[in-house]
């Protein structure tokens, strides 16, 4: 890297307040060694791991035009993409309701402004996590996965099919068939470990025509079942595609609870991940969308107290900015991620959104 700093401008920058290039960081021996930010004397700067002085490590390299490159650094030099290895999260939206309350629905809209990548393993989950009686639930838009037409697929030996996108259901610390209740022409999956590290799971899922556009996702309360003469209550989760002239939805499948009251935690987000595959950041195609109109029980939701989350040592790779007084946020992702200044982070990294304000802090 032709702006890589040396030795003695990195000992000069970390022990003179006056020097003309600047570096912040963490330190061993004098020299920068870990995480640290240097500001170069025309304007570039490189933000990233250091070892004893040299840029080794991911890193991200901005030029004086303000153009970006992120990758992995050796002896100073880029030398390869950053990889992105599977169930990375590219940015975790996080946003909270007042109180706990007794969950009877919930739905939220979301816009896509480009045509999702189907050829990549991405994951767009605006109910991405959250807690009904402590289990934790997710459901959204997923690229290049599989699903089983039979729930009790892992007992019968079947294999799975290919679906090129799909709206899934799931959720974990459940592992029992009779829980997924998928639709005829639907799909199921259960297992361990999704790759997660979140422990068992079972899910549903509809293959779908995902593109650009405007939907929905709406779960209800829809029954009770009894599994083993324990009374369940059944959730289903509905997709809705706002044509330009009708609104179609149509059900994805539903999930059983255990009880007969469930709880819906204060805590949601939207996650946006990669998943199976492992893949370069240069790879991540730009995508924008919106979420708004959030409601539960069918009481409007406002973002007025979210943050973003941002996994250590790894690129910011989306923007995030709510809107319309709160009612809505924007996300872009992917090539994004080069317009963000300050991408990488020594811990994990949070941006907060508190009434239109932004407070930015590590963890």
């Amino acid at each position: 890297m032709k702006a890589s700093i040396s030795f003695l401008a990195l000992f000069l920058a970390a022990s003179q307040l006056n020097a003309q290039e600047l570096y912040m960081g963490q330190a061993k021996n004098k020299m920068p060694h870990g995480f640290g930010v240097t500001d170069f004397e025309d304007g570039s700067y490189y933000q990233g791991i250091y070892e004893y002085g040299i840029e080794n490590g991911p890193g991200t390299f901005c030029d004086t035009k303000g153009v970006k490159k992120t990758g992995i650094f050796k002896n100073g030099e880029l030398v390869s993409d950053f990889e992105v290895v599977p169930n990375t999260k590219l940015m975790e939206f996080i946003y909270q309701i007042d109180t706990e309350t007794v969950f009877q629905s919930m739905q939220i809209d979301i816009d896509f402004s480009s045509k999702p990548a189907k050829k990549k393993n991405l994951i767009v989950a605006p109910f991405g996590s959250f807690r009904i009686n402590g289990q934790l639930v997710s459901a959204g838009f997923i690229t290049n996965t599989q699903g089983y037409t039979h729930t009790k697929h892992e007992k019968k030996g079947l294999y799975p099919y290919d679906i090129e996108s799909a709206v899934y259901f799931k959720t974990y610390g459940e592992r029992r068939s009779r829980t997924m209740i998928p639709l005829a022409n639907g799909y199921c999956e259960s297992g361990a470990n999704d790759g997660t590290n979140q422990g068992e799971f079972v899910s549903v899922l509809k293959d779908i025509e995902w593109k650009k556009g405007s939907y929905g996702l709406k779960i209800y309360e829809s029954g009770t079942i009894k599994i083993k003469k324990e009374l369940f209550t059944v959730l289903t989760l509905y997709l809705v595609t706002y044509e330009k002239n009708e609104t179609i939805i149509d059900s994805i499948g539903s999930l059983a609870f255990p009880g007969t009251e469930l709880i819906l935690e204060t805590e949601l987000s939207n996650i946006v991940s990669t998943h199976t595959k492992r893949c370069f950041i240069s790879e991540i195609p730009t995508m924008e969308f919106k979420l708004k109109s959030f409601f539960v029980n069918q009481q409007p939701q406002q973002f007025k107290e979210a943050m973003c989350k941002f996994d250590n040592q790894t690129p910011q790779f989306a923007l995030a900015n709510l809107v319309d007084d709160y009612n809505a946020a924007i996300f872009n992702i992917g090539e994004a991620y080069k317009l963000v200044s300050g991408s990488f982070h020594e811990d994990s990294y949070y941006s907060f959104f508190i009434y239109n304000k932004i407070f930015e802090n590590n963890e």
